[in-house]
Order: C-alpha cells, then sequence, then structure tokens
C-alpha cells in the first residue's frame, strides 16, 4: 500500500488525473453494465459493456506505452459516442443529457489548452447534430428541447469551456512551475548527498590505506599529507560548487585553479605551461581528475625538484581518435619505472584506483624527468 502510495504521489499531475479518469472509467461502465443487465436493459449493457472492454484497453496501452495524448482522445471519443447511444436509447430524456455536459473536463485535465479545446467542440457539435435531428427529423418530443432548458444548457456548456481555459492559463502553469522548482531541489540534494559520500569515502580510504603502513614515528607526517589531501578536496569542492551554477565546468579553468592552490602550499619556483582543448566534464569525473593532478602534482614537488633548479611542470589533455589524452611531465629527478610500478604509495594508489573507475589506461616514463601518460574513453565528455 505505502508503495501505491509513493508512486502516485512521484506522478506528475497529467498522468495522475489519467490514472484516476482511466480506472473511474472503467470502474463506472462495469457498475452500469451490471446495473443494466439487472433490469435488462440490454442495449444499455451492450453499449456499456463495450465501453468497459475499450477503455480496459486504452488503459493498458496507457500503462504500456505512456502515450497520454492517444490515451486521452481515445477515452474521449469512446464516452462521447456512448453518451449520445444512451441519449437516443433514453428517448433524449432531460437527464441523459448530464454526462455529455460534463465529458470535456476529461480533456481538459489530460489535454493540452488547443487539444482539448479542439476535442470539446468536436463533441458538442455532434451532440447538438444528434439534437436537431432527433427534433426535426425524428420529432422526438422532450423536455430537453424547451427553449429556457435549451438555454441553461448552452451556458452550462460555456462554463465548462471558460473554466477549462482559466484551468490551463492559470492553474496548469503554476502548478509545472512549482513541479519543477521542487524536482531541480531535489536532484541538488541528491547531488549534494553523492559529492559528500565520495569525499568522505575518499578520505576513509586514504587513512585505511596507510594505517598499516607507518609506525609512530611517521605519524606527524601522515597527519600533514592527509591534511594536504583533505584541504586540496576542499579546495575541488570550493570550485565545483562555484562552477555548479554552470552545470558545465571547462577543465582549463578548474586545472588551473587547483594547481595554483598547490603551488600555494610550496616555496619551490616552479613554472607552469599547459595546452588544454576545452573540453567539459561532469562535477564526479572533476573531482576524479582533480584527485590524479594532486597526487602527481604532490609527487613532483615533495620528491621531483630542486631549489636551485629551473623546475617546471607540463600538463596536456585533447581528444583524439575519440579517446581522450593526458600527459603530465616534470623537468625534476626522474624515476625508476620498474620500482615506481611495483610501488604501493598511497598516492600512486590513488593516481591507479581512480583511473580504474574511469575506465581508462595509465602510463609511466623516464624521459627528463617523470612522465605520466592516461587515456580515458570520450564518453566522459559532456556538450560545452
Amino acid at each position: 500500500m505505502i508503495t501505491i502510495v509513493k508512486y502516485f504521489k512521484s506522478l506528475p499531475l497529467k498522468a495522475l488525473l489519467a490514472h484516476l479518469l482511466f480506472s473511474f472509467a472503467v470502474v463506472l461502465n462495469a457498475v452500469s453494465a451490471l446495473f443494466d443487465l439487472t433490469y435488462e436493459r440490454y442495449n444499455f449493457a451492450f453499449v456499456q459493456g463495450t465501453a468497459v472492454l475499450l477503455n480496459s484497453l486504452l488503459l493498458v496501452h496507457y500503462l504500456k506505452y505512456r502515450n497520454l495524448r492517444f490515451a486521452t482522445f481515445g477515452l474521449s471519443i469512446i464516452y462521447s459516442v456512448e453518451m449520445q447511444l444512451i441519449m437516443y436509447f433514453e428517448e433524449f430524456a432531460l437527464y441523459s443529457y448530464f454526462f455529455p455536459l460534463f465529458l470535456p473536463l476529461i480533456a481538459y485535465l489530460t489535454l493540452s489548452l488547443k487539444e482539448s479545446t479542439i476535442m470539446t467542440l468536436i463533441h458538442y457539435t455532434s451532440v447538438t447534430i444528434l439534437s436537431l435531428y432527433a427534433y426535426f427529423v425524428w420529432q422526438v418530443e422532450s423536455e430537453m428541447f424547451q427553449a429556457s432548458v435549451i438555454y441553461a444548457y448552452i451556458l452550462s456548456a460555456c462554463f465548462i469551456i471558460l473554466f477549462g481555459l482559466f484551468y490551463h492559463l492559470t492553474i496548469v502553469d503554476a502548478y509545472y512551475k512549482l513541479f519543477d522548482n521542487n524536482l531541480k531541489h531535489e536532484l541538488a540534494l541528491v547531488e549534494i548527498y553523492h559529492r559528500v559520500r565520495n569525499n568522505l569515502s575518499l578520505i576513509s580510504s586514504m587513512f585505511g590505506m596507510q594505517m598499516h603502513c607507518h609506525d609512530e614515528k611517521d605519524i606527524q607526517s601522515l597527519i600533514d599529507k592527509n591534511r594536504t589531501r583533505i584541504e586540496t578536496i576542499a579546495s575541488i569542492q570550493d570550485t565545483l560548487y562555484r562552477e555548479g551554477q554552470k552545470e558545465k565546468i571547462t577543465f582549463e579553468r578548474y586545472v588551473d585553479e587547483l594547481i595554483d592552490h598547490l603551488l600555494s602550499l610550496s616555496e619551490l619556483p616552479i613554472k607552469i605551461k599547459m595546452k588544454i582543448d576545452t573540453l567539459c566534464f561532469n562535477a564526479q569525473v572533476m573531482q576524479q581528475l582533480g584527485t590524479i593532478i594532486h597526487e602527481l602534482v604532490t609527487n613532483s614537488l615533495k620528491y621531483a625538484f630542486d631549489p636551485k633548479s629551473n623546475n617546471m611542470l607540463q600538463l596536456t589533455f585533447h581528444l583524439k581518435d575519440n579517446k581522450l589524452h593526458f600527459t603530465y611531465r616534470d623537468n625534476g629527478k626522474g624515476c625508476e619505472i620498474e620500482k615506481l610500478e611495483q610501488s604501493h604509495s598511497l598516492g600512486l594508489d590513488l593516481i591507479k584506483l581512480t583511473v580504474k573507475e574511469l575506465e581508462g589506461e595509465i602510463s609511466f616514463e623516464n624521459d627528463g624527468g617523470c612522465i605520466c601518460h592516461i587515456t580515458l574513453p570520450s564518453f566522459h565528455l559532456v556538450a560545452s
């Protein structure tokens, strides 16, 4: 029962009304058919039974294909024909015009203003033609054909049309604005939850990977390293938040701010060269790329550079052959590739793990410094 309530609460207004209207139509026709059978009104029972079958098929079709326009047009046409047949069998009695009068409400509640107006005009026109034919050709005598009753019926029909116009121009517009705003807020909360959860998981992983690799003498150094990492994560989060209003973040600007933050933590003189294509990623991928760059730059600052040398970092990131190619290079002391690949330091493990999560490939090279090549699938890109 709770699941059903949650399902109906999640539906947009028109979809919710469609569920209710189709269900009501099937139940009402079924009850009416049983009632007519009980009183041996077989013509009425046949019409009601046929309507039950057709409306049930429409409901099944709607639940399967979610084609609201087709289902609503079908329901309106079936009900219009059904009600006019009942008017005929009831010899155009006054009460037989009650349901035909209010039928357009179904169209107004589920179709667009233009479509519901067309459907309403078709329905009222067909009822008028049938009534005129009954009065002038069949010469049916009914209270419905008195001038005062016709006048009241026309006023009621005009009132329903005005209600439909008011409903679409005010209530529906206001509802969907509110619905869209609520949906945006829910998506924002989900995004915040995922970002915080990912950051906490990353911090937990960093401490867990180092817990058994250090003795008491290394505790202070361990705290300092992880504090720097956490500060960088905070910096990344801040950039994502400030750029988040745009939903699409330019990678070059993001890397520029990230490296500026990292270099501010070091006193070494370092030049930066970047050649980055205009690329955009979502916040999650951007955060993962930021983690990789943080570890690479931190490693260079700690192990590669000499305070008296012309230290330089180079980054390139471009799209080629439907692949993203990222290259990081420093001109420091270099590295032994075999030892590097066998190393299980936290920084290198984080880089490898992140590249694996991004479904990419990584390799290292020693050529006038340490070089890191990373290749990623292009599906991580978002349209700029």
